[in-house]
């Protein structure tokens, strides 16, 4: 039988159940979701719905939150509700192929990231009134975009303690469950719960991967939703193990700290992570970092003390943009700027910077496609102050580089000449 024939067998009506659910619910809850039984017209209109239950989540009590889950997910409303505490708690709030595993505890943008979740597991679960267990061996079988929803959910059973599931996510593993097949949820679940078990389980796979560059890949593209411990754990075993040589580790590494190297830059890559998981190991250094040490150091430190907090991690870049070092003034503005934490008063401040190369971050951050609300608060004049401290060879049209902090930084824009008094 075709997979999408027999996903079918499984599929029920799901909009009468959810309108009988929503009779039974308070005013508030149902004026929220009754609005999911239409199909969004456009893109903002489904962006205002998240916005609306990101608005709801933020600052929601467990009761809110179980009472949600039960009108969204009837037949796992525990696990579902415990899966949005760890969003609003726990898991990182970045999204994106761009995404940090930063952290930012009772935050908005934690609810943010909880409802962009709830509105996809939902979407991946209302033909299905089925249990975790149910999603546990049939994930695979969906599309990619609903096996990757569903791992959080699936690691929440985990968490809690859930035998079989766990059970069911090792046969996948090993390629011995006669229905489960293998995708991104089971290296999600696995590294996204608590359970130290469950991690180990993800270093394995990740060993014997050997010449499975796809199976690899799979892998570590989820390593930056695990928590900061088995983050740590896996990027302790990806040095002691030299994995660095495989193209997919190398690949994902740069992308979790926000760098642009490749394979002829493998011992300066080694050399950052070792650093990096020393931070990991000892917060206190890495804050010393951040106070104290190279520009390279500090931009590291700030990355790792973010994945436990951005907030804090925030608060201790902000007097760096004002150091001394250019070098350091650009490892807390890249930070910032990657952590959505860079705000209109430090927009206002890199764009006076004495180095053409930290007010070019605020330049770049307007484009024609930029919303209203999101451009910075920056005018004309600010602009055009800076279009005139330009090198010359920018003022003339010509492309100037000189690196700063690492190779690829230090742009600076090219300049047509008519527009500058």
């Amino acid at each position: 039988m075709d997979v999408q024939d027999y996903l079918r067998t499984f599929e029920q009506p799901w909009k009468a159940p959810l309108e009988e659910r929503l009779h039974a619910a308070s005013p508030e809850l149902a004026a929220l979701v009754r609005p999911l039984l239409k199909e969004p017209r456009d893109y903002r209109e489904r962006e205002g719905r998240e916005a609306g239950l990101a608005d709801f989540l933020h600052g929601s009590s467990e009761a809110d939150q179980r009472d949600l889950s039960a009108l969204l997910f009837p037949q796992a409303a525990a696990p579902a509700q415990r899966t949005i505490h760890a969003l609003l708690t726990r898991h990182p709030y970045p999204e994106g192929y761009a995404r940090r595993a930063f952290r930012a505890p009772g935050e908005r943008v934690q609810a943010v990231r909880a409802a962009s979740w709830l509105m996809a597991a939902w979407q991946a679960t209302r033909d299905y009134p089925q249990n975790v267990e149910w999603f546990a061996v049939h994930a695979g079988l969906l599309n990619a975009w609903s096996s990757h929803s569903l791992g959080l959910l699936i690691g929440q059973a985990v968490s809690d303690g859930d035998a079989a599931v766990f059970q069911i996510l090792r046969d996948t593993a090993s390629t011995g469950h006669p229905v489960a097949r293998m995708g991104r949820h089971v290296p999600l679940a696995l590294l996204s719960s608590t359970d130290p078990e469950a991690w180990a389980l993800a270093e394995g796979l990740l060993l014997a991967a050997q010449r499975q560059e796809g199976l690899r890949q799979v892998i570590l593209e989820t390593v930056d939703e695990a928590g900061p411990e088995p983050f740590t754990r896996l990027l302790r075993l990806i040095l002691k193990e030299d994995l660095l040589r495989f193209a997919a580790v190398l690949r994902a590494a740069c992308v979790w700290f926000g760098l642009n190297y490749d394979v002829s830059d493998l011992k300066v890559v080694r050399g950052l992570l070792t650093r990096a998981l020393a931070y990991l190991e000892d917060g206190a250094a890495a804050r010393n970092a951040v106070q104290g040490s190279s520009g390279v150091e500090a931009y590291l430190a700030l990355y790792v003390l973010a994945m436990r907090d951005a907030a804090e991690a925030a608060e201790l870049a902000r007097p760096l943009l004002e150091d001394a070092d250019a070098e350091r003034r650009m490892a807390a503005a890249q930070f910032l700027l990657a952590a959505g934490r860079l705000g209109q008063a430090e927009q206002a401040a890199l764009i006076r910077d004495p180095d053409p190369r930290l007010a070019a971050l605020a330049g770049g951050m307007v484009n024609r496609w930029s919303p209203p609300d999101e451009a910075p608060a920056l005018t004309f004049e600010d602009y055009l102050a800076y279009a005139q401290r330009l090198p010359d060879a920018a003022r003339s049209g010509e492309s100037a580089h000189q690196p700063l902090l690492f190779p690829w930084l230090g742009h600076l824009p090219r300049v047509r000449r008519r527009w500058i008094p």
